[in-house]
């Protein structure tokens, strides 16, 4: 085939600037995105019913709906957590279920509870949980200070009106966003505050108000009328309200005279009472949530929404429009990343090949042949349904220096045959056929440690599914260019004989250099051979030793600019108040150490919010500070400000959630131990719970465990006997308690879809005040004081009752480097006593869950190199002295792992996955090339091991070193990219720095103590 290609360039060239057309085509047309289009296998039902205690929503509503959500098939766990009001239900299926059937069972099961839950409950949210559902970014929105308006807090409803009809709409209409979530709106609402005192003297009744409003607020429809020969439509006028001031004239009559309403109540438009609230730079804000088109592309996407707030911001100067949280930057670095690894490789590999090779030619070959094989890639990206997104470009990035490495092995190899005299083109054709084989093996070694990847649990094969094509696509590719249009041009480009900055300096300095230094070491080795075996062994043991000692985690460590403190309160404080000294604490940082500032306060407005709701007393802030020092003094000011002011107070300072860790559930704590308790008891005592936690402490002091969030709760306690010596009802006195002491709706101001509610509230008071002077009227009319059958008493109660598949829990989060000792401990000093039964969850469990799993994929790697090996050697031994130099160079990895301190995690995994699938590309090589000697040539074996060094010592070195040299940039950056990549580098630069010399040394010696006895090797 090669021989046929070479002398047709013309066509070759053709063909392959046709593919190229295609590809740059794809490029424009294939979708942009952060992460693939796939289901998370999690479905969340949101609960909510303002008028239940935590204890009452469990109990009457949660219960009941696991009970029915139990029988949804594929559930692999269910987690549920109630607060006073609002629960959060989050199931959590087997990844590979039908996400979308399983959504509509659960819908089903809500829609048949509905007829056993309270009849005053809105029926809970179901949301189907999604990646293109996570937000790209943020927009938030603010007022500019204007003194000529005084009331901020209906400029303020203004806006949220304004940005719910225009802003979201507006954004809506871009072809690239799907959805724009909103939160922090404050709509109004239209007050009626009675006048006590008249209403007691006219003897009025709450429920006057609301039989009043609805008599003069009636929607009255047409008649038809027929008069002789002609038909009339009547209408009637003023049949309803549509005003404050309607309202406040509405007339009725009392004892014989006409009142109006203003009479007897004061009449006033005022924001909502607030379950939350959304601030941004320390001022009342919206913010909006971008969610993208699945299939829309990420720059288009930036670029008209950056075009349109433009607009908008000179359109409505009043208003201030920033974009925050961006979380495409991981994409933007991938993508940059992208192009520096192809420019970096490309000049490594051009400087590499100056010294070798001798000539200025073929690094301008491998210039040429890089972006063809990157192009041809995103072309099949298209017809293989994949898109631009990380975890995709993740893989190109690993997949360029391996293209050099063909392109590097096949110029080498031409290169070789030309030194010894061999016509140009039979060179080109001999040069190329011969690498051919072990190219493929190589090829497909090197996929075959990345496809096992997409068998990882859960979601994590999902994403691996992207790199694994990515990769595989990649170095097909590239092997096709490398045996195919690589030659034709090399045959193109050296028609001429014309000695392009071929000098003595690179014979005195280039290969020559790396000559001397092998004939050393290959013969130190073999007069070393016993030496050798043992420094060979030492790196094997202290495999074991490296691996128990590095740390595990999910993800590696970032070094952060951004923090995010989330608090609770542990008081009964109303919003206002935690607004409050939310603008204290963000006041304690100079303006100038802070670039962003988000806080959510209480219960946010989101619709497609999977994530559990704050309570009133919680807080979350979201700071980005100019840099990583600036950081730490925010926090220490923060822990301080917390500990000096709040002592009561529960809080965590953790990183934001990038899309990446959202995904994988980074952040979790080490250990999370669940308490429940065996009887009837919902959960263990607070005093069972506060025991457990101070042998905890006891036994290790050097742990943090999270205070548990508690609420105090009024108890009121009503006299059923007096209530029958009184004539009274429980309704009639809860009614009149509730009419006090909560907000009514009694009707609607308006038409259609801008209806606002009207509601009836007395002006605030004391409790302790209403207790002592609200009278409750009997069925005889008379009169009776509350305070003569009802006392109050204060309760402390868990703020949050959880529970899963097992009953409800007290979940202790607890921070330890030892998590196998605290389990020791507690099951052996603590479960089972006071009837306590303990369950654990937590990082420590995934991770290890995490690492057993990438354990099983390096073997099932191995055996699928193995299988190949063996069919390419056609033997059963040879495969076994290539996959020997695994442990030894997994040691070179695990030793710069520790030495940078970094960690076993997802992506050193991978980085020891992907140095397997590499370094044994150099002793593939040499091998085959000993054999082809052996067989073809009848050289004997030491002369076949010496000369296949010789001959491949060029590709070797440089296939190596422009790999290490691709990936050590990482090891420097700052940036988010190269933190996630640096574990993967030094797996890869250790692993190569080990592996090179083996490949040079040891693997041979193993080879020669097979087949010493031996002419040549036999074919087992």
């Amino acid at each position: 085939m090669v021989k046929f290609l070479i002398h047709k360039p013309v066509a070759v060239i053709v063909v392959f600037v046709a593919l190229m057309l295609l590809g740059i085509l794809a490029i424009k047309k294939i979708p942009i995105s952060s992460l693939p289009d796939i289901d998370i296998p999690e479905i969340t039902v949101h609960v909510n019913n303002r008028n239940f205690s935590a204890y009452e929503l469990e109990n009457t509503v949660i219960k009941r709906l696991q009970a029915l959500l139990f029988q949804v098939p594929d559930i692999a766990d269910i987690h549920t957590e109630t607060k006073d009001g609002y629960s959060i239900i989050r199931l959590r299926f087997n990844y590979g279920s039908d996400i979308n059937h399983a959504f509509l069972e659960v819908n089903e099961k809500i829609d048949l509870s509905m007829n056993s839950l309270p009849r005053d409950m809105e029926r809970p949210i179901v949301i189907k949980s999604s990646i293109t559902d996570l937000p790209v970014f943020y927009i938030n929105l603010r007022l500019k200070k204007n003194d000529a308006f005084k009331d901020a807090s209906f400029r303020f409803i203004e806006l949220s009106n304004f940005a719910e009809k225009v802003i979201k709409r507006r954004l809506e209409q871009l072809p690239e966003i799907a959805f724009v979530d909103i939160t922090g709106m404050v709509h109004s609402e239209v007050c009626i505050i009675p006048d006590k005192a008249i209403m007691q003297a006219l003897n009025f009744k709450d429920d006057d108000f609301k039989r009043i409003i609805e008599s003069n607020n009636l929607i009255l429809g047409n008649v038809r009328a027929t008069d002789s020969d002609l038909q009339y439509n009547i209408r009637f006028s003023s049949a309803n309200i549509s005003s404050v001031e309607d309202i406040r004239n509405i007339p009725f009559i009392l004892r014989g005279r006409i009142f109006k309403l203003k009479d007897i109540a004061k009449i006033e438009i005022r924001s909502q009472e607030p379950s939350g609230a959304f601030i941004a730079h320390n001022e009342p804000a919206l913010s909006l949530a971008v969610i993208k088109q699945p299939a829309s592309r990420m720059e288009d996407l930036h670029e008209n929404v950056k075009k349109l707030l433009e607009k908008l911001e000179k359109t409505y100067p009043d208003i201030q429009f920033e974009q925050t949280q961006d979380q495409t930057e991981l994409l933007d670095y991938s993508i940059s990343n992208l192009k520096q690894d192809l420019l970096a490789g490309s000049f490594f590999a051009f400087i590499l090949m100056f010294f070798f090779l001798k000539n200025l030619r073929s690094p301008i070959l491998i210039g040429i042949s890089i972006p063809v094989s990157l192009i041809l890639s995103i072309l099949f990206f298209k017809l293989f349904n994949i898109t631009i997104n990380i975890i995709s470009l993740a893989g190109l990035v690993l997949g360029v220096g391996l293209m050099i490495d063909n392109s590097i092995i096949v110029i080498d190899n031409i290169t070789q045959y030309r030194e010894r005299k061999f016509e140009l083109s039979d060179a080109c054709v001999k040069g190329t056929n011969e690498i051919i084989r072990p190219l493929i093996s190589s090829v497909l070694t090197t996929c075959s440690v990345f496809l096992p990847l997409i068998f990882l649990s859960g979601i994590s094969g999902a994403l691996f599914y992207d790199q694994a094509m990515a990769i595989t696509i990649g170095l097909t590719v590239s092997l096709f260019v490398s045996i195919t249009l690589l030659p034709v041009l090399y045959r193109l480009f050296h028609l001429k004989k014309v000695r392009l900055m071929e000098t003595a300096f690179f014979d005195k300095y280039g290969i020559t250099f790396f000559e001397s230094l092998y004939e050393s070491g290959f013969h130190w080795i073999f007069k070393n051979k016993l030496a050798s075996l043992c420094i060979v062994l030492a790196l094997i043991v202290s495999n074991i030793f490296f691996f128990n000692i590095l740390k595990r985690e999910k993800l590696p460590a970032f070094e952060e600019t951004e923090i995010v403190l989330h608090a609770d309160w542990n008081q009964n404080i109303h919003p206002d108040e935690s607004v409050k000294r939310l603008k204290t604490l963000i006041n304690l940082f100079k303006k100038e150490d802070i670039s962003q500032s988000n806080a959510a306060v209480g219960g946010q407005q989101y619709l497609l919010n999977k994530d559990k709701q704050l309570s009133l007393s919680e807080i979350e802030l979201y700071i980005k500070a100019k840099d990583v020092q600036t950081l730490k003094n925010i926090k220490e000011k923060i822990q301080s400000f917390m500990a000096l002011n709040f002592p009561a107070a529960s809080f965590e300072l953790r990183p934001p959630k990038s899309l990446f860790e959202r995904i994988f559930e980074n952040g979790e704590t080490d250990l999370v131990v669940q308490l429940s308790q065996s009887g009837d008891k919902l959960l263990p005592s607070k005093e069972v719970v506060d025991q457990v936690v101070k042998k905890l402490n006891a036994r290790f002091p050097e742990i943090h465990i999270n205070q548990i969030p508690l609420q105090q709760t009024l108890i009121l306690n009503i006299d059923q006997e007096k209530l029958l010596l009184y004539d009274l009802s429980m309704d009639k006195v809860y009614a009149r308690l509730r009419s006090l002491l909560n907000v009514s709706e009694i009707s609607k101001l308006g038409n259609g879809p801008q209806q606002v509610p009207i509601v009836v509230s007395y002006p605030p008071s004391n409790l302790a005040e209403v207790i002592h002077t609200v009278t409750v009227s009997n069925n005889k009319g008379i009169s009776i004081p509350v305070s003569g059958f009802l006392n109050m008493n204060e309760e402390a109660y868990y703020k949050t009752i959880e529970g899963g598949r097992n009953g409800n829990f007290i979940s202790l989060p607890i921070e330890t480097s030892n998590p196998e000792k605290v389990i020791h401990y507690l099951n052996t000093e603590i479960q089972g006593k006071d009837n306590l039964k303990i369950t654990y969850e937590g990082s420590y469990f995934s991770n290890k869950k995490l690492v057993n799993e990438m354990t099983i994929v390096l073997l099932v790697s191995v055996l699928l190199l193995y299988f190949i090996l063996a069919a390419q050697f056609e033997s059963l031994i040879q495969p076994l002295i290539v996959l020997f130099e695994l442990p030894i160079s997994m040691s070179g990895a695990l030793i710069l792992l520790y030495v940078f301190n970094s960690s076993l995690n997802l992506i050193s995994l991978i980085g020891l996955v992907v140095m397997c699938g590499i370094i044994i590309n150099d002793s593939i090589l040499k091998i085959d090339t000993i054999n082809d000697l052996c067989k073809n040539y009848g050289y004997n074996l030491m002369d076949a091991i010496h000369t296949a060094g010789t001959r491949r010592l060029k590709s070797i070195i440089m296939t190596s070193m422009t790999t290490v040299l691709s990936v050590i940039p990482f090891l420097f950056g700052n940036d988010i990219g190269s933190v996630l990549q640096r574990p993967l580098s030094l797996a890869l630069i250790g692993g190569m720095l080990i592996g090179t010399p083996i490949s040079l040394y040891f693997i041979p010696l193993v080879y020669w103590f097979y087949y010493r006895n031996s002419e040549s090797p036999k074919k087992l």
